[in-house]
């Protein structure tokens, strides 16, 4: 009887002892299916010769602070072409999609359109940051403006191989 007793207390007391405080904070993390994005670079430096890699997104080298966070990228890399001019280019830094280009991975096609719009959008009144960029399924292809029309297709081209999804010019979303 004693231990029933002792039971039925043990069991008041972790009833009672829930947490008084805000319930934890769900955590959100951005997953897609298929290759990442360095397997997608690598496919492409093997393709293209004036292509090399450049450097893998992780949390925290993320230029723009989008992997893994909702609506953010899965994972996201980048490489260089030997036919751009560093001296040309405005941001020099590691990663810079205007030194070759950069690929992000999103778990659907809609987003990668959603964030090639925005890129779009926001590089209308900047004539140095301005790129091509391309989709493919899931993946955003992000091209420096300083190659010509042909070689931004030799990799979407690639990139599509690949993939085995045709890749399609990021529609602009203004109104204008």
């Amino acid at each position: 009887m004693r231990r029933v007793g002792l039971l039925a207390i043990a069991l008041i007391l972790v009833g009672c002892s829930g947490s008084k405080g805000a319930a934890p904070t769900p955590t959100t993390t951005v997953v897609a299916s298929g290759p990442t994005a360095s397997q997608l670079v690598a496919d492409l430096v093997s393709k293209i010769p004036t292509a090399q890699s450049s450097i893998t997104f992780t949390k925290q080298n993320d230029p723009d602070g989008l992997l893994g966070r909702p609506g953010g990228y899965a994972s996201g890399a980048s490489f260089t072409d030997s036919r751009i001019d560093p001296s040309k280019v405005e941001d020099k830094s590691l990663g810079s999609a205007q030194l070759g280009g950069s690929i992000e991975v999103f778990p659907t096609a809609a987003e990668a359109v959603t964030r090639g719009q925005s890129i779009l959008n926001s590089e209308q009144n900047s004539v140095e940051e301005l790129e091509y960029d391309y989709t493919s399924g899931g993946v955003l292809l992000r091209i420096g403006a300083r190659l010509l029309p042909d070689a931004a297709l030799a990799y979407a081209n690639a990139l599509a191989s690949f993939t085995g999804e045709a890749a399609a010019t990021v529609p602009n979303s203004s109104s204008d």
